[in-house]
């Protein structure tokens, strides 16, 4: 089989883990697989190994005529595209005109995303409520994803196949003497409910005044982080892996999520997980058994719940056994076996 995996920019989304795990499992069974770098590449560290071939273009069409000029590189750098599968939403248009000229064999959607990250983006909202009409065969990471794209208007057409958990973040051992810290994996930006994390960690400070945090993301933030705050850039898998194994809790304290897979890779690391409800984790966060849960933009709440991990060493231990067999449950080798089979037809 042929694939082409289509892309606005290549980086270090959790996105492009998925990508570029989906796309390496295929290539790794002997298929043909190619990844359209839409924009010029930020990052290929999820795309180790791959055949990629950049436009040149804005990574985001931002009008008509951006779409026609990404479209006709496309078509013209891509002969024979096989299996044609669009990821991020804005690149559904050049997905579905490339199979019309180039006569691919089908279109098959990998959608991760959710409403909230289109913000006053009316085009980007309409083709995610819309996209899936356009398109052969929907894969998407979870419940809250396919209600975003109306899988109830396309019976038999959306699967939902959850993510896996890389083997790098499994550790079954005696952790090192975990640190006074709090985990964040994620940019610091409203939507992943940086302030919210940070305010809840200042009440903490009020009676663990030694109690420092950790934020691992793409780029360094655009402000000063408060003392007792350090940031984490550019770290390899067993770089993070590492600082999961360390942290006394790890919180996600997002407002929406498609997923939310750093949530399991904490729990896959042995480390106790406080997770806002964002609507992704619906389907393997369980408060009280294998992680605590807040609602969203709760910094109270968000509080409350590191104040009883860190303050009870059962149900803190009861966590971490629980939470390391939910990581169990979503492998990659499983979920690259179902995303063959939908690409295959």
């Amino acid at each position: 089989m042929r694939a082409t995996f289509i892309s606005p920019c290549l980086d270090t989304y959790g996105g492009d883990r998925v990508i570029g795990r989906y796309a390496s499992g295929l290539a790794a069974r002997g298929h043909d697989v190619r990844v359209v770098s839409v924009g010029e590449p930020k990052s290929t560290l999820f795309y180790e190994g791959l055949n990629t071939i950049t436009l040149g273009h804005d990574a985001f069409p931002r009008s008509k005529a951006d779409y026609v000029r990404a479209g006709w590189s496309l078509v013209r750098r891509v002969k024979d595209p096989g299996v044609i599968i669009p990821t991020w939403t804005p690149t559904l248009p050049l997905a579905v005109l490339l199979k019309a000229v180039r006569a691919g064999r089908r279109t098959v959607w990998l959608a991760q995303d959710y409403a909230e990250m289109f913000a006053n983006l009316p085009t980007e909202v309409w083709l995610l409520e819309a996209g899936a009409g356009y398109c052969d065969a929907v894969i998407t990471i979870s419940t809250l994803c396919a209600e975003h794209l109306h899988a109830e208007r396309h019976p038999g057409k959306v699967t939902i196949i959850h993510s896996g958990v890389d083997e790098v973040f499994f550790f079954d051992g005696v952790p090192k003497k975990r640190s006074e810290v709090l985990l964040f994996v994620g940019d610091p930006i409203p939507r992943k409910g940086w302030r919210e994390f940070v305010t809840a960690w200042e009440g903490l400070r009020s009676t663990r005044p030694n109690l420092a945090f950790v934020i691992v993301c793409r780029r360094p933030p655009k402000d000063e982080l408060p003392e007792g705050g350090t940031c984490l850039v550019g770290l390899s898998d067993e770089e993070v892996a590492e600082q999961y194994r360390r942290a006394a809790v790890y919180v996600c304290a997002s407002h929406a999520e498609g997923w939310g897979l750093p949530a399991l890779e904490a729990m896959a690391s042995g480390t106790p997980v406080v997770t806002t409800l964002h609507g992704g984790c619906e389907a393997y966060a369980r408060d009280g058994l294998n992680c605590l849960t807040a609602p969203v933009a709760d910094s109270p709440a968000l509080q409350r719940g590191i104040a009883r991990i860190l303050s009870d060493r059962a149900l803190c231990e009861r966590l971490i056994r629980a939470g390391r067999d939910t990581a169990g449950q979503y492998s990659w080798p499983s979920a690259i076996d179902r995303f063959e089979a939908v690409c295959s037809g």
